[in-house]
C-alpha cells in the first residue's frame, strides 16, 4: 500500500472534500476494488462508483463503512487555537 496517510492527511488538510473523495475512491480502486468494497460494505457497486465521486456526498454511516473496509478509521480533533483561546462554547 502506498503511503496512505500522508495522501489522505494532505487531502483533508486541504479542506477540500472533493480532494478527500478522489484519494478514497483511487485507494478503493487500487488497494481493494469496488466489488470487494462493495461486498465488504453491503452497499452496491453502482451507488460506491456514485458516493467515491469527487463530488459525492456520502452520509457519515456510509462513510464510516467505506472507512472501516479500508482498514482506515476517522479521526477528529480540535483546531490549534491562539495561547489562551477556550474551545468551549
Amino acid at each position: 500500500m502506498k503511503d496512505v496517510n500522508v495522501e489522505l492527511s494532505v487531502a483533508v488538510a486541504s479542506g477540500d472534500a472533493g480532494q478527500i473523495m478522489k484519494v478514497l475512491s483511487n485507494l478503493a480502486r487500487d488497494e481493494l476494488g469496488m466489488t470487494k468494497l462493495a461486498n465488504a460494505t453491503g452497499l452496491a457497486r453502482g451507488n460506491l462508483y456514485r458516493i467515491l465521486r469527487e463530488d459525492g456526498n456520502p452520509t457519515l454511516s456510509t462513510l464510516l463503512l467505506i472507512l472501516d473496509a479500508l482498514d482506515l478509521k476517522l479521526s477528529i480533533t480540535a483546531k490549534p487555537t491562539e495561547e489562551g483561546a477556550c474551545h468551549s462554547r
